[in-house]
């Protein structure tokens, strides 16, 4: 199969950020399956990974379009629309990743960053809380729902905690520390 031998060619180059090889192997792809999905997704990961925001958008339009049952290419639009300052995109596309894939964490922590951008503090807790129980361990999500119950909700105790765990699980984090401040 020469259009999975690209692919799989293509992802290797993008793990070692070689754009110029992985661009070429997904468009390799995409010449030989116009609608393979995986291949428009992850030439427009190697776009987006060079600041090419237009052309991964397209990309990334074009997989939703042959997968239109996939999350990810909608979380990676919503990427695209949050960097950009689009925030009604932005929680669009997240609320499509969302629900095509209710236990996506990170488009769970998206909406919340994008709902607070645009002064919603309550769903972006209840995003930033549903993204905490689906991974725990993930200290952005925790100073994320922590920042926004002390800051705009009042809810300091349950805030300090969240900043807490967030501390106990990287410390190190600049974003993290800034939040317990």
């Amino acid at each position: 199969n020469g259009g999975g031998e690209a692919i799989t060619a293509a992802h290797a180059a993008l793990a070692a950020r070689d754009y110029r090889t992985a661009a070429t192997c997904f468009a390799a792809a995409i010449a030989l399956r116009h609608d393979d999905a995986d291949a428009h997704l992850g030439l427009g990961l190697t776009c987006a990974r060079q600041d090419m925001d237009e052309d991964a958008a397209d990309s990334f339009q074009m997989a939703a379009h042959f997968a239109p049952d996939r999350a990810e290419p909608h979380y990676r639009l919503a990427l695209l629309a949050q960097k950009s300052g689009d925030l009604a995109a932005a929680l669009s596309h997240a609320g499509r990743a969302l629900d095509l894939r209710a236990d996506y964490a990170d488009a769970h922590n998206l909406f919340g960053a994008c709902a607070l951008a645009a002064g919603d503090s309550r769903r972006a807790a209840e995003s930033f809380a549903r993204a905490v129980e689906l991974m725990p361990e993930n200290a952005r999500f925790h100073s994320n729902l922590g920042y926004v119950l002390l800051r705009d909700l009042g809810d300091f105790e349950r805030g300090a905690a969240h900043l807490e765990t967030a501390l106990q699980l990287d410390g190190g984090d600049i974003a993290i520390r800034c939040n317990y401040c």
